[in-house]
Order: structure tokens, then sequence, then C-alpha cells
């Protein structure tokens, strides 16, 4: 059996499978976490193996050469308020909309679930802004971005590695006119949890609206949630920070991913993407001259495609070049894979049981105390009496 069935759980979801089968043999359904698995037809599949070589975990594909490492933020002050970090991604943009391009990311859509668009104008490509910190649906998007390359569009497209390598191998040609941006990730959790999360939210605060996982109304450059409601005719915004959320605090712990997550081949300092972007976590201590409460941006740009697209941004940014350690040593997921944990197996086992409720939240009572008289003293008060103690 020469076909993406002997992937089993190491898939990684990003349907790449799928598009380049041309007998329509592969289609993805929710196993009972909530992922998308590749389920094959063996009476239509002819064992040609075009799906192993679509895919990024069975084919591994990473830039191999020199690489350079940036600290920047746009010089935006607008766009840097809007932006996770630094806002590297719409500088990206407005210079491939220059150049009569599109831009392929990741967008909430009416019900708030992510899924991956193509945007054709920079107002389109606000909605491809800001953190996603669940799997995002990929839908035929790899075919559609084929069709604008091959009529010779410049095309960005933006994801996580695994995305872009999927990219990268279904087109099993590397076109000029495209840009593959991966983003530092730490893992995915499943499509069913974060729909029940939503349903969990809205019984708590009313009907949501909008769920902004980095924030920075309150604390600037963090990690903080902000979800949207309306509640008995009003709007309201419920602030907290990230270990204060079931959600949040178990992303981060690393206790929801998917399986294929915990064993990444693209956890790792060779990436799949021209350049790859993510938070300066550290910079603080590597560079703090460069230090933003706003919010300052890594990037590695790995080929020469990339030098070209970061050449292109550079006006717009306030940008250094930084040694590859700096950004690495403080991204756990540029040097391996996240920790596969035993309570992940509780998460989902209790989710399906009883519902989101039932999922672990082992954050210690004094830490809960701590965070939550933390989360309503802005991190730019916090930052200063941290500088005043030192003195």
């Amino acid at each position: 059996m020469d076909n993406i069935s002997i992937i089993g759980k190491a898939c990684c979801g990003c349907r790449a499978c799928e598009q380049s089968c041309h007998k329509h043999a592969i289609v993805f359904k929710e196993d009972e976490e909530g992922f998308l698995q590749p389920h094959v037809d063996q009476e239509k599949c002819v064992n040609c193996g075009k799906c192993l070589k679509a895919c990024p975990i069975h084919t591994v594909n990473v830039c191999h050469g020199e690489q350079k490492g940036y600290a920047a933020k746009t010089t935006s002050e607008v766009d840097l308020k809007e932006c996770s970090s630094g806002g590297l991604f719409y500088e990206m943009a407005k210079y491939v909309f220059d150049q009569n391009g599109v831009v392929c990311g990741c967008e909430m859509d009416d019900s708030l679930m992510p899924h991956h668009v193509i945007a054709t104008s920079l107002e389109e490509a606000k909605a491809l802004r800001g953190s996603k910190y669940v799997q995002s649906s990929i839908g035929n998007i790899y075919t559609q971005i084929k069709e604008y390359l091959d009529k010779g569009v410049i095309v960005l497209f933006t994801g996580v590695p695994c995305q872009v390598a999927g990219l990268k191998n279904f087109l099993s040609t590397n076109y000029p006119n495209l840009f593959c941006v991966d983003i530092i990730c730490h893992g995915v959790p499943s499509r069913k949890l974060y729909a029940t999360y939503l349903k969990w939210l809205s019984d708590k605060y009313g009907k949501i609206s909008g769920v902004e996982f980095r924030s920075k109304k309150r604390h600037q450059w963090s990690l903080t949630l902000n979800v949207t409601a309306k509640n008995s005719g009003r709007i309201q915004e419920h602030l907290k920070m990230a270990s204060l959320d079931p959600y949040y605090y178990n992303f981060l712990e690393g206790n929801t991913y998917r399986e294929s997550c915990y064993v990444c081949p693209y956890s790792q300092s060779n990436r799949p993407g021209d350049i790859t972007i993510g938070d300066f976590w550290g910079i603080e201590k590597t560079h703090p001259e460069l230090f933003d409460i706003r919010g300052v941006s890594c990037a590695l740009v790995n080929t020469e495609k990339g030098q070209q697209l970061w050449n292109g941004i550079e006006p717009g940014l306030d940008s250094n070049e930084v040694g590859l350690g700096d950004i690495i040593n403080y991204n756990g997921n540029l040097k391996q894979p996240s920790k596969r944990k035993p309570i992940r197996d509780i998460v989902y086992r209790n989710l399906n049981e009883n519902g989101f409720e039932a999922i672990p939240y082992e954050l210690p009572l004094k830490s809960r105390i701590i965070d939550s008289l933390k989360n309503y003293i802005p991190n730019v008060w916090r930052y200063k009496i941290k500088i005043m103690l030192k003195r």
C-alpha cells in the first residue's frame, strides 16, 4: 500500500495529499479528538505515491543555506498596535500588494473558526493579522495558489511550518513568484476543542463576537486574551492573562496539541519558509536597547528569495541584524518539538466524556492569585517597577 494511509497519527492535517490526488481518492474527516485525518478510498487509489511526495511528514522539506537573524518592528504606530508582536506580516503584505500580488493567510470566519483565505487587498489582509491558537482549515487553498502562480501573480503564503512545506511539496516547482513565510509554532489544538471552548465562553459571557489571543489593549506586547461579547444588548470586552483561561493555559503548557506536533520535524532552526517570523522573546535580556513594550518580532531569513522580500519591506521597519543564537535560545520550538505530557490524553478524554468544563486546569492556587492581581496591573507599570527595583 503506497499511499497516505501509512502516515497514521503522524499526519499534520495540512491536506496537501488530498489536493495532490488526481483520482480524488482522499478525503479528510475529524477523528474522535476533532483533528482532521486522511481517509483513502482504496478502490479509487492507484498507489501512484503522489500523496506521499506531497506529505510534509513523509517528505520533509526545509531550506539549507546561510541564514540571517533580525530583530524588527514596523515603523507604523497604528499597525504595531494592531499586530501580535512587531507587525512583520503586515509589512510583507503591503510590499506584495504593491507588486500587484495576493496574500494567503489565516482568518477567523463568521463562526470564529480559523481557515486559510487569499486576500486581494490590504484591507482584506487585516483579518489575517494576529495569532489564532487552533488549527486552520486549509481547504483547497494550495490549488488556488497554484492557479495564481501559473498566471505569473506574486503570492505571499503564511502558515505554520507543515503547511508551508505541504504547499511546496504540492507545487513541486520552485516558483520565483512565490514567497513562503512560516511561523514559529508550538503546536495546534483541535477544532473540536476550540468549538467547545467558544460554547463555554458564550455560556459565560453572552454571544461571542471576537476572540483575540494576543491583545495589546491592557498589557501591550503580552499573552493576553480579549473576548468580545454581547450581553443584555451591551458589547463588553473581557481581558485576562493567558494563565487565567483554561484553553489558553493548556495551549501554552502543550497539553492540547495534535499528535504529530510532539514529533514535528520542523521544530528546528532549518525551516521550510523563505522567512521565519515569531515573537522575539528574551530580547530584553539579549538586546535590551532594542526592547519595546509594544512588541518586537524576530525573523530568520532563510533563502535568497527571503532576502529579496526582506529588502523590500525593510524601509518600513525598525530592524537590526542579530545573532541567530539570540533568537533560537528563547524560542524552544526552533530547537525541538513541544514535550508531550501524560495530561494530554486526559484533556481529550474528559472533553469527549463531559465537555469543556471537565478538561484539567492545573494552575496552582498561589499562581492563580498572583496572576489575578497582575491581570489588573498593566505590563508597562510592572516593567517600570522592575527597572526601579534593579536600580
